[in-house]
């Protein structure tokens, strides 16, 4: 269990890192409840160890979407040899550690604080998969899909490391039916008559 000490520095670190957190993403990066930031928040700014600020934000930019990243790695299996010490077990723990090695250099890449990716992505979490077709997911937040675009294209996918990777980002219910909203209207005015329509693929498809 966190400590108060152990939340409020963790708050601090977030903050940091991208002044411009919301609360909402500050209790996803921390692990605890929005009414849980708001009371460590408010103690810190009593403290003047946190100072409330305002940012301005293009009307494009102010809904923030989370972004899944699966990633498949590369590995090849060293080939037996007469020692025998490529024993199952071994091999795993060897794969396990080069996964983990990767992991660590794409969360080194997205803390840095000047990285091209600083203020414009948020790193939330990143995971080893067991039993899955990808081996690594990855958690992001932006409001700038082609800055996670880029990242995925210039720097994920030029890892030696990685053989590909799929991309899935969430909507609310809430603008998922905005968007059937929009994608209906757009249909009504250019056809006469009444007609059903789905919403636009160019908003939902896959990046890859």
């Amino acid at each position: 269990m966190k400590t108060k000490q152990e939340t409020q520095d963790k708050i601090i670190s977030c903050i940091n890192k991208n002044p411009a957190l919301t609360r909402e993403e500050i209790s996803i990066l921390t692990g605890r409840s929005r009414t849980t930031v708001q009371r460590h928040l408010q103690e810190l700014i009593e403290k003047g160890m946190v100072i409330p600020g305002f940012f301005v934000t293009p009307k494009f930019a102010e809904k923030r979407t989370t972004f899944w990243i699966f990633i498949e790695t590369r590995y090849n299996k060293p080939e037996d040899n007469k020692s025998g010490d490529n024993k199952p077990g071994k091999v795993q723990k060897e794969i396990v550690n080069y996964q983990v090695a990767l992991c660590d250099e794409i969360v080194k890449v997205l803390n840095e604080k000047d990285s091209h990716y600083s203020g414009r992505i948020t790193y939330v979490d990143i995971q080893i998969l067991l039993g899955a077709d990808f081996d690594i997911v990855l958690k992001l937040i932006s409001n700038d899909m082609e800055c996670v675009a880029d990242f995925i294209t210039q720097f994920l996918r030029t890892r030696d490391a990685i053989a590909r990777t799929r991309t899935a980002w969430s909507v609310s219910l809430k603008q998922y039916y905005k968007i059937y909203q929009d994608a209906t209207n757009k249909e009504t005015t250019t056809k006469t008559g009444v007609g059903e329509s789905t919403p636009s693929s160019d908003v939902l498809q896959e990046k890859e």
